[in-house]
């Protein structure tokens, strides 16, 4: 099957190219593309729903599982298994390339409504408080908790709390 045309999102400072959903998969499974031009992260997060996997197509992303970091460079993978918190991040001002894997599928209806499409020629910069919040919001809505530690501007830096934003 052929996938139809491959939706952008810009979401937590990265550009996301939706490759194939959840209707394309028999739901399987979706997965994305996605770049980063420099330091970007998500929110220490938990999936309740999906399991995650992450390739390094080119440059380093910094992974945290369960509060330890690893580097990923070009080439390595690593599995993020549902229930468990962690983070991904770009800590260099080097862009980043990489796939993002989640099974089954359903990842992708956060990302469209917690992110936002990309406009023509769009690249990604820090969220402003008003598209954080728009993930904040979304998150419970597909089983995503996100951990209260991470700021605009700050991709990533803990402020020391593990209560979620989910639970505000």
């Amino acid at each position: 099957m052929v996938a139809p045309a491959h939706p952008e999102f810009i979401f937590a400072g990265v550009l996301m190219k939706q490759l194939l959903a959840a209707s394309e998969t028999d739901n399987s499974y979706c997965l994305f593309e996605n770049s980063s031009l420099g330091q970007s992260g998500t929110p220490i997060h938990v999936h309740a729903n999906e399991d995650e996997t992450l390739y390094v197509l080119a440059g380093e992303m910094q992974v945290l599982i369960a509060g330890e970091a690893r580097t990923l460079k070009q080439g390595e993978v690593v599995f993020l298994p549902r229930g468990i918190p962690h983070q991904l991040k770009n800590v260099s001002d080097r862009p980043s390339q990489y796939l993002i894997l989640c099974v089954p599928s359903g990842f992708e209806r956060f990302v469209a409504a917690g992110g936002r499409p990309r406009l023509k020629d769009e690249q990604p910069s820090s969220p402003s408080p008003q598209e954080i919040a728009r993930m904040r919001a979304a998150a419970p809505h597909f089983g995503l908790k996100l951990l209260s530690n991470w700021e605009s501007g700050q991709p990533g830096r803990p402020q020391g709390s593990e209560k979620t934003d989910n639970d505000k």
